[in-house]
């Protein structure tokens, strides 16, 4: 896998999906997401102005008004995520994770993805995982990301499941 980090893009300790949606299909969603021990309530800024206070992402969707290219981005309150499933029925894994073209994370709260975290990502081609309190990575986490190609280099995975 290719890891490319541009620190430019995180100005903030979080977390940020770069998205693309279409006319077909103007919904992403995230599959799950948990607040980190301690955490009351996270804030997402979906990219087109919209910013929720949220308890927790179990399919939690928001719908654009247009086509476009979005840039989601999640508070450090949150300590796991999964954007899709290994269940082929559900929209997460055929239609939402082949819409991501980009995953940050400087998240200081953050210590694991699902087990299928990413999984038929088709479209992403930049992963940048700088989150210190990741150490351990599910090893099928990028499962069908054919657009990362190259090493796997994650700066504080310590190691791979």
């Amino acid at each position: 896998m290719k890891i490319t980090c541009k620190s430019t893009l995180l100005p903030f300790v979080g977390t940020q999906f770069v998205i693309e949606t279409t006319a077909e299909n103007l919904k992403w969603g995230i599959y799950q997401g948990q607040l980190a021990e301690g955490h009351a309530q996270g804030i997402v800024s979906w990219g087109d102005g919209t910013v929720e206070t949220v308890t927790d992402l179990t399919r939690k969707t928001h719908t654009y008004p247009a086509p476009g290219r979005y840039t989601i981005q999640l508070s450090d309150d949150f300590g796991t995520l999964a954007v899709s499933v290994n269940v082929k029925t559900f929209d997460y894994y055929k239609v939402y994770a082949p819409m991501v073209r980009e995953f940050h994370t400087t998240a200081e709260n953050m210590t694991s993805f699902g087990n299928y975290f990413l999984m038929n990502g088709l479209n992403l081609t930049v992963l940048d995982l700088r989150a210190p309190n990741i150490r351990v990575l599910k090893a099928d986490a990028f499962k069908g990301c054919a657009a990362l190609t190259g090493e796997l280099a994650f700066p504080f995975v310590t190691s791979l499941t």
